[in-house]
């Protein structure tokens, strides 16, 4: 899902019920830069 409104570079995804990724995805270059990894369990 996206962070903020009108922009897809920066997102979240959610595993479970205890882990958050935030990323952000350069489809031009194809690559994805993790940032944030939250484990809560």
């Amino acid at each position: 899902m996206p962070l903020e409104p009108g922009t897809v570079e920066h997102r979240q995804i959610v595993f479970g019920t205890f882990v958050l990724v935030s990323f952000h995805m350069n489809e031009t270059s194809e690559v994805v830069t993790v940032y944030d990894i939250t484990w809560t369990g």
